[in-house]
């Protein structure tokens, strides 16, 4: 078990408001794997994946842009762009519904692409144990 893992949490320092937990997998909440391209100038900065997603932020104020979960990114050339597949919580899964998929970026709007099959987070994100 986890034990060990259990007992160092209360000695954690966390930021203002957050709770750790041990929970085995089934636990989890599940996320809707999507894909969305965003076309335009791309460089190959390590920063290009935050910028990006604050400017989603910023003119998506209803989606909960920080709680994506990133399974991939590639930055293309040929044509240029970005590439996310990335996993949706349900709450902002419906709000998307409600627009169509759409999402706004730089002047445009740009379509999500939800997989029809529910995935779970990235396993190598998480701790395994295999007792649990």
């Amino acid at each position: 078990m986890l034990e060990w893992l259990k007992t160092k949490i209360p000695t954690l320092k966390t930021w203002e408001g957050a709770t750790l937990a041990v929970v085995g997998i089934n636990e989890l909440p599940k996320v809707t794997k999507a894909s969305l391209w965003i076309p335009g100038e791309a460089q190959a900065d390590l920063d290009e994946k935050q910028v990006v997603f604050r400017r989603l932020e910023g003119q998506n104020p209803i989606l909960h842009v920080a709680k994506l979960c990133t399974f991939y990114h590639e930055i293309k050339k040929d044509p240029k762009g970005h590439l996310f597949i990335f996993g949706i919580g349900d709450e902002d899964k419906e709000t998307l519904k409600a627009k169509s998929m759409r999402t706004s970026y730089a002047l445009t709007a740009l379509t999500i692409r939800p997989k029809v099959k529910k995935a779970r987070p990235r396993e190598d994100c998480l701790i395994k144990d295999p007792q649990i």
